[in-house]
């Protein structure tokens, strides 16, 4: 059973990397264009006023809907990254966590440099690094209790 857990997360753990991979590779536009269609599914909710309130209301969100799809993504990698090591029984599966989050992390935003209309920012490594590390100290701290 424990091989099985395993060679499960390891393959969640590369289609995760996969997808990560699969939006950074998006072109700028095709990006944004993404995050437009949440932002305006929401304003419809959240607002029922004229469209200029609403793309008033869009322009003010799309920065805190990118970077919490950034936190997200990489708080389920961190979730993943720990689980992978824990049952690994590698020794610091904390740190070591953490570590190699934020080189993923950086390694997406240094690939995004390649990618026509995106630009790598240390922000996001920050945001991508914050929802990783909170994952995985949410993990160690459940495993611990247990």
């Amino acid at each position: 059973m424990k091989n099985r857990k395993r060679y499960f997360l390891y393959l969640f753990l590369i289609i995760w990397l996969g997808i990560i991979f699969f939006f950074s590779s998006q072109p700028g536009e095709v990006s944004l264009k993404q995050s437009d269609t949440i932002i305006y599914k929401i304003t419809d909710i959240v607002s029922k006023k004229d469209e200029e309130t609403k793309k008033h209301l869009s322009i003010k969100w799309t920065f805190l809907v990118r970077k919490t799809a950034h936190f997200l993504e990489y708080f389920v990698l961190g979730l993943v990254i720990y689980l992978v090591l824990d049952i690994r029984g590698i020794k610091y599966t904390l740190i070591t966590s953490i570590i190699l989050a934020i080189i993923f992390a950086s390694l997406d935003e240094i690939h995004q440099l390649f990618v026509v209309g995106r630009t790598a920012k240390v922000f996001d490594v920050f945001v991508d690094s914050m929802g990783a590390t909170i994952a995985i100290f949410g993990a160690n701290f459940i495993k611990k209790r247990k």
